[in-house]
C-alpha cells in the first residue's frame, strides 16, 4: 500500500484508551523559512531557534530540522532523522524514499507558556502530517527556565493507529531472528556486567526499537574529543552499568542515560519524563533503513504498543551539570519529583523501624525447604524468636514474611495459588499470631500462578479476571503465569491491600515486577495499561496506609513510582546470598535516591559461626541505604552486637539522609580498584558525611572533599574519624591520635588492602570513616557506638553556643541513655551524655569556656536555640555577615571561623596528603 491511500482507519485505529493529560500550555506563533533556504544553503542550514542554561548546555535547532547539543560550545550529540512508524509504514525526514516514506513538513511555529509546577517555559515546534488524511503529528523542543531543563516532546492531536513495530509472538520472532527483541540478563557482580541475548525461548520480549524517533541522537563532532562515556541502569534490580562513547539505550529494560566527558565533570542525563511504562531510550534505531547515520539512542514508545489514543504525548527530558554524573542525577531527580509531585508516604515503618527477615537467604527462607516443617512449624518459629528478641531486649518491630505464608508453587518462580494463610503453618491465622507476638508483620505478594483463586481476598475480588502470560523457561523457574485483568486492577488491589492490613501487615512487598509486566501482552500492547497497574496498586496502598516496597523492579518501574507516593523504597541488589556481592548497593542507590526512594539491600545474617562472611559490612551498608534493615539468623546465633549499632534503643533505625553513591572517579574509564562510596547526613544545611572503601588495592588511594556529595566549599575543613566497633576515638585523646584533617589540602587515604584469594568465604576488607565539619575548632563526632554516628532519626537540632560550643537536641525513647562525642579546641575528645525524658528529647551541650556538659530535659514548647543565646549553626558557616544567597545546594558548607582543634597543627602551606 503506499502511503497516498494510507486511510484514517488504518491510521487513527483503536483510539479509545482516554486523553492523557496535557502539562503545558503554550500559545505558539507560526513562522517559516522559504524552501529555498531550508534543506540547503552555502554556509548550511540555518538555526532556527536555540536556548542555553546558564552552565553551558544549549540545544540548537536548524532550518533542515535537524538538533545538536552542545556543552561549553562543543557538539557532543547530533540528531538523527525523525522517523515514525504508522498505519505499518515508517515516515520520516529525511529518509531513503526506497526504504521509508516522507513526512509531511508543514511549519515551524514558537512561543511560551507556563507549566503547573515547572514554571515558565519556551517551546518550538515542528508540525507535520501523514498521509492523504494528513494525521497531524507535532515535535516540540520546550526549554523550562527555571530549571534549566530541556523536553523534547511528541504529540498526536487525533491519535494514532498501527504504530507497532513488532508482534506478540515469541516463535515466529526467534525463528525469523527479528532484533528487535532483545532480553537483558544482569550479573550482578562487581563489575556489573551483561550481556544482550535471548537464550531462553518464551523468556521476556522485551523491545529495544521504538515506534517514533524523537529525540534520536549518534556521537556529536566533538565527542571523540571530550572521550564521551555514559552510565546508566538495566533490567532487573536495576543495574549500573558504564561504557564508552554516546550510547547505553537498553530499551524496555533500560532507564536513563548519563553522558559525561572523561574526566566525569560535566554530564547530561537524558531520560524518559512520563509514560514511563512505554517511554524508552531504544537502541534500534534504524528505522528501515533510513537513518544515513543510525542514531546510538532514539527515544520514543516502545514497539510492542499498537496505537496512541487522541492527545497523546510522551516527554524525555535533557538536564545538565558541569559538577559531575552524580550532580547531574540529583539535578534531574529533584525536576522529576518536582513535575509529578512526588511527595512519599511520612510514616513508613519498613523503612524506619529494625525487622526480622525469612526470604530468599536467610536462614529460615521456608518456601525453598522441601520440609517445611523440619525445624518445627513457622508459628512456633516465629514465637520463640520473638521470645528470644524481647529477651535480649532487640527492638524489632516486624517480621517479614515470604513465599511461603500463601499456598504456592515451588517450580513456578514461587508463585500464589491463593492469599489465604497456610492453616498447617499457622492454625489460628496471621492475625492472632501477631497479637500473641506483640508484633507486626510484612507480607510478600509474588507473581500469581494460572490456577490462582481468590481465596482469603474479599468478597469483591470474587468477579476479578485474569490473563495468561507466555510460557516461560528459566534456569530457576518455569511455567505459565496469571496476571490482574487491567479492568480488575482497581477491585482486586483493593481487596489485596484490604486483606493485608485486617492480616497485621504494616506495608505491601510486591516481587517479581519485571515478570508482571514483561511476560504479558495486555501490559506492553496498550499505551497506558501498565501505568494504570501500578497507579491503582499504589493507590489502593495508599488508601490503606501501606508502604510499599517494589521487588526484582525495572528501571521503568523506579521512574514511574515518581507517581505513586506509597512507594517508599525498593531493592537495590540481587537477594542475600553469604558470602556474595549484594552488599554492593550504591550504584543502584544514587538513582533510588534522586527519585526520592530508599534503597534495601534485602536481609543478612550476622552469626560467623553459622557462614555469614561481612557481616559487620552488610550491617553498615544496610544503615547507611536509609531503607530497611532486616537481619535472618537461626534462633539463638544471632550476633546482637552488630544489630544494636543499626538503631536506637526502641528500634528506631539510625540513618543517613541520602544513600550511599560511588565517588564520581568511579566513572571514568580506569577507575579505583575497588569500591569508594560516599553517604551524607544534613541536619538543616549543615552536611556530616560517611565515607566507605572495600577491597582498594592502591596504597596511594585519596579522596578529598571535592568528591563527596553534595560538594562542601573549597576552604571548609573536617575532621575524618575511622567507624568500628571499638571506637578509635576515646574521651580524653588528642584529636591527633584517633583523628585526621581532611580539606583541600588534607586527603584521606581509603587505602583497605584486598583479602586473600584462596577461599571466596575469606572475609572482604573494608574500612569506613565519619567525616564531621569544623567549626571555631569545634566537630561533633556523635555516637561511636552506631554505624551512623550523626543521624537525623537521632538529632533533631544542631546550634552554635554564641560564646562558642555546641548545643544539641536528642531524639530517643524515654528513659534512653545518649552519648555523643566531640572534638573541641582545648580538651580533646569530650564525651557527653543525655537521657531521654517523657517528651522523647534531651539536650546535650559542650561550651568552649568550660568544656562542660550538661543533660537538660526539653519539654516540647521549649525554644530549642533562643536567640540570644545561640544560632544555628549553618548561620555560622559563612564568611561574611550577611552572605548572599546561595546559587546552588553545593555552596552551603563553606565554614566562617575555622580554627584547628588540640593536636592538629595549625596551617600555613599545602603540604602532603594526610596518610
Amino acid at each position: 500500500m503506499a502511503p497516498a491511500l494510507i486511510t484514517a482507519v488504518a491510521l487513527v485505529a483503536g483510539l479509545a484508551h482516554g486523553i492523557w493529560r496535557e502539562r503545558d500550555q503554550a500559545t505558539l506563533r507560526v513562522f517559516s523559512y522559504p524552501a529555498s533556504t531550508s534543506n540547503a544553503s552555502p554556509s548550511g542550514p540555518s538555526p532556527v531557534w536555540s536556548r542555553n542554561t546558564t552552565d553551558g548546555l544549549k540545544v540548537i535547532l536548524y532550518s533542515d530540522r535537524s538538533y545538536k547539543v552542545l556543552v561549553a560550545g562543543s557538539s557532543w550529540m547530533e540528531s538523527s532523522p525523525i522517523a515514525l512508524h504508522g498505519g505499518g509504514f515508517w515516515f520520516c525526514d529525511p529518509c531513503i524514499a526506497s526504504k521509508g516514506h516522507a513526512l509531511d513538513f508543514i511549519t515551524f511555529a514558537s512561543g511560551s507558556g507556563n507549566h503547573f509546577t515547572l514554571g515558565p517555559f519556551d517551546q518550538v515546534q515542528m508540525q507535520y502530517t501523514i498521509g492523504t488524511t494528513k494525521i497531524p503529528v507535532h515535535f516540540s523542543i520546550i526549554y523550562y527556565k527555571e530549571t534549566e531543563t530541556f523536553m523534547f516532546q511528541q504529540r498526536f492531536p487525533s491519535g494514532l493507529g498501527q504504530v507497532n513495530t513488532s508482534h506478540w509472538d515469541p516463535a515466529s520472532t526467534l525463528k525469523t531472528g527479528n532484533n528487535n527483541h532483545k532480553a537483558f540478563i544482569v550479573a550482578t557482580g562487581p563489575k556489573d556486567k551483561f550481556e544482550v541475548n535471548w537464550p531462553h525461548v518464551g523468556q521476556f520480549l522485551s523491545s529495544g526499537e521504538v515506534s517514533v524517533h524523537f529525540p534520536s541522537f549518534r556521537d556529536g563532532k566533538d565527542a571523540q574529543n571530550y572521550m564521551l562515556r555514559h552510565l546508566t541502569w538495566v533490567g532487573r534490580f536495576a543495574v549500573s552499568r558504564s561504557g564508552d562513547g554516546v550510547g547505553g539505550a537498553a530499551g524496555q529494560e533500560g532507564g536513563p542515560i548519563v553522558i559525561y566527558d572523561g574526566n566525569a565533570e560535566n554530564a547530561l542525563v537524558l531520560s524518559p519524563f512520563d509514560n514511563f511504562k512505554s517511554n524508552i531510550l531504544g537502541y534500534d534505531c534504524e528505522a528501515g533503513g533510513s537513518v544515513e547515520n543510525k542514531a546510538k539512542i532514539c527515544a520514543g514508545t516502545h514497539g510492542h504498543v499498537v496505537s496512541f489514543p487522541p492527545g497523546y504525548s510522551t516527554t524525555t527530558s535533557l538536564s545538565f551539570s558541569k559538577h559531575g554524573p552524580t550532580d547531574a542525577v540529583y539535578k534531574w531527580g529533584k525536576v522529576m519529583q518536582m513535575a509529578h509531585g512526588t511527595k512519599k508516604m511520612q510514616k513508613d515503618p519498613i523503612s524506619s523501624k529494625l525487622s526480622y527477615w525469612t526470604d530468599n537467604g536467610a536462614f529460615y527462607s521456608w518456601y525453598k525447604w522441601e520440609d517445611i516443617m523440619k525445624m518445627g512449624s513457622p508459628n512456633e518459629v516465629l514465637i520463640k524468636l520473638s521470645s528470644e528478641f524481647a529477651e535480649k531486649e532487640i527492638p524489632v518491630h516486624y517480621y517479614q514474611l515470604d513465599a511461603y505464608w500463601f499456598d504456592y508453587e515451588r517450580e513456578n518462580a514461587n508463585c500464589k495459588l491463593n492469599l489465604q494463610e497456610q492453616s498447617k503453618l499457622f492454625p489460628d491465622g496471621l492475625k492472632a499470631l501477631a497479637q500473641e507476638m506483640k508484633t507486626n508483620f510484612l507480607f510478600y505478594d509474588g507473581p500469581t500462578c494460572a490456577e490462582f483463586k481468590p481465596i482469603g481476598l474479599a468478597k469483591t475480588a470474587e468477579s476479578v479476571e485474569f490473563i495468561m502470560s507466555n510460557p516461560y523457561n528459566l534456569s530457576w523457574a518455569n511455567g505459565q503465569l496469571a496476571s490482574v485483568h487491567p479492568k480488575s486492577v482497581e477491585p482486586y488491589f483493593n481487596a489485596v491491600m484490604e486483606s493485608f492490613k485486617e492480616k497485621g501487615s504494616i506495608g505491601y512487598e510486591v516481587d517479581f515486577m519485571d515478570f508482571n509486566f514483561l511476560l504479558f501482552r495486555e501490559y506492553n500492547t496498550n499505551v497506558r495499561s501498565a501505568h494504570s497497574y501500578l497507579k491503582t496498586m499504589g493507590d489502593a496502598a495508599e488508601k490503606h496506609g501501606l508502604p510499599v516496597q517494589y521487588c526484582m523492579p525495572l528501571p521503568s518501574d523506579l521512574l514511574e513510582s515518581v507517581n505513586h507516593n506509597a512507594v517508599t523504597n525498593a531493592r537495590a541488589t540481587n537477594d542475600y546470598q553469604v558470602g556474595k556481592d549484594n552488599w554492593r548497593i550504591a550504584p543502584t542507590a544514587l538513582l533510588h535516591s534522586a527519585l526520592g526512594l530508599r534503597s534495601s539491600k534485602d536481609n543478612f545474617q550476622t552469626c560467623v559461626s553459622n557462614g555469614a562472611v561481612n557481616p559487620e559490612l552488610n550491617a553498615l551498608v544496610a544503615a547507611i541505604s536509609t531503607g530497611p534493615v532486616g537481619f535472618s539468623d537461626e534462633l539463638g546465633k544471632a550476633d546482637y552486637d552488630i544489630i544494636k549499632r543499626t538503631c536506637s534503643k526502641d528500634g528506631t533505625l539510625l540513618r543517613t539522609s541520602r544513600a550511599p553513591h560511588p565517588i564520581d572517579k568511579s566513572y571514568v574509564a580506569n577507575p579505583p580498584k575497588g569500591d569508594i562510596w560516599t553517604s551524607s547526613t544534613t541536619i538543616g544545611n549543615y552536611t556530616w558525611y560517611h565515607v566507605l572503601a572495600v577491597e582498594t588495592s592502591n596504597e596511594s588511594e585519596y579522596i578529598k572533599p571535592a568528591q563527596v556529595y553534595p560538594k562542601p566549599s573549597s576552604t571548609a575543613v573536617f575532621i575524618a574519624w575511622e567507624l568500628k566497633e571499638d571506637s578509635t576515638c576515646k574521651p580524653g585523646m588528642e584529636a591527633a591520635k584517633c583523628a585526621k584533617e581532611f580539606s583541600a589540602i588534607k586527603t584521606l587515604n581509603v587505602y583497605t588492602g584486598v583479602r586473600g584469594k584462596d577461599s571466596t568465604n575469606n572475609p572482604l576488607k573494608f574500612k569506613a570513616w565519619g567525616v564531621s565539619p569544623v567549626v571555631n575548632g569545634f566537630a561533633l563526632l556523635g555516637e561511636s557506638s552506631k554505624f551512623v554516628p550523626v543521624s537525623p532519626d537521632r538529632i533533631a537540632n544542631v546550634a552554635h553556643v554564641s560564646e562558642g560550643g555546641v548545643n544539641l537536641i536528642v531524639k530517643g525513647s524515654q528513659g534512653e541513655v545518649v552519648e555523643m562525642l566531640f572534638i573541641t579546641p582545648k580538651a580533646g575528645v569530650v564525651a557527653s551524655k543525655c537521657t531521654v525524658d517523657a517528651s522523647l528529647k534531651c539536650n546535650i551541650q559542650v561550651t568552649a569556656a568550660t568544656i562542660a556538659t550538661t543533660a537538660v530535659p526539653v519539654s516540647p514548647s521549649t525554644n530549642l536555640a533562643p536567640p540570644s543565646a545561640t544560632r544555628v549553626l549553618t548561620k555560622d558557616l559563612r564568611t561574611s555577615a550577611k552572605p548572599a544567597p546561595p546559587s546552588r545546594a553545593t555552596d552551603l558548607d563553606a565554614p566562617a571561623t575555622l580554627t584547628a582543634p588540640s593536636g592538629f597543627a595549625a596551617r600555613v602551606a599545602p603540604g602532603p596528603p594526610v596518610v
